[in-house]
């Protein structure tokens, strides 16, 4: 009897541990602060759990294995987010955080491993092009110089696409490959000048999204995409009217898109009712 009563708390521990998975993390930079687990519906935030960092950054939470796939943020109350994929996987990852920047190193995850092989890739090569286009504005074009800027911004651009291109291709599969064609940036022509580059991406900015693709719902990287379109046709110039007329444009453009599939229709509808709230 009591060798069957050890058997059966073993059996239910092992039960126990099988039915959850883990999301361990050591975030380098940070104080002992409270720390929060989050899933994004619409415009809101949703906390599922919350614990303490320790003194070495690290910390641990516990998955439930009913827990539904997607991506999902972690965030700090200082402030420092860490957006990452659940697809029924135990997650590790060290993340450095300078105040200024961060980087993540996943351990454990295929997932995340090819979601952050895209989102550090592109992160700093964003970086490098928002400081080179500086230079491409105001430098002579007949300088040498600048026309080797313009092939380094051009070679920035295509490092990303053909990083999206690869990944994909290799992991068709994976829930990843859904946020990493999504995220994936569009750009204007470098010699546009910031009207003509506004209205190319107006055209364009979404050429990436896939509206049917209903893995996007309830994620960071939708709403952000979507709040990033409507800063395209927002000028604090402009007099009121023609501010509210022009963000409306941007709206409708949006439902236009999103209405090939009525469930992203839907709550695209919802999440924009929630930010102008």
């Amino acid at each position: 009897m009591v060798r069957f009563s050890i058997s059966l708390c073993l059996l239910l521990a092992c039960f126990f541990v099988r039915g959850q998975y883990a999301i361990n993390g050591t975030i380098i930079g940070v104080q002992p602060e409270k720390i929060l687990l989050l899933k994004t519906y619409g415009s809101k935030q949703s906390v599922i759990d919350s614990i303490r960092i320790d003194e070495t950054g690290s910390f641990d939470f516990k998955i439930p294995v009913e827990t539904k796939i997607g991506q999902y943020q972690i965030l700090t109350e200082s402030g420092v987010s860490f957006d990452w994929i659940f697809n029924n996987e135990n997650i590790r990852f060290i993340m450095l955080h300078d105040g200024y920047d961060q980087q993540v190193q996943i351990i454990e995850s295929e997932e995340n491993k090819v979601y952050y092989e895209f989102v550090n890739l592109k992160r700093y090569n964003l970086l490098k092009l928002d400081i080179i286009s500086t230079v491409i504005e105001y430098y002579p074009r007949e300088d040498l110089f600048y026309q080797q800027a313009v092939d380094k911004a051009l070679e920035l651009r295509a490092e990303i696409e053909s990083k999206a291109i690869e990944l994909i291709g290799n992991n068709p599969t994976f829930l990843a490959s859904h946020f990493i064609k999504a995220s994936n940036p569009v750009f204007a022509d470098l010699d546009l000048s910031e009207t003509q580059r506004k209205n190319y991406l107006k055209g364009h900015y979404f050429d990436y999204v896939d509206f049917n693709d209903t893995f996007l719902i309830n994620s960071q990287t939708l709403n952000s995409k979507i709040i990033n379109y409507l800063s395209l046709f927002q000028d604090k110039s402009e007099d009121r009217e023609t501010f509210d007329n022009n963000l409306l444009d941007g709206v409708d453009s949006i439902l236009l898109k999103s209405s090939v599939n009525e469930i992203m229709y839907t709550y695209i509808i919802d999440f924009l009712i929630g930010g102008f709230e």
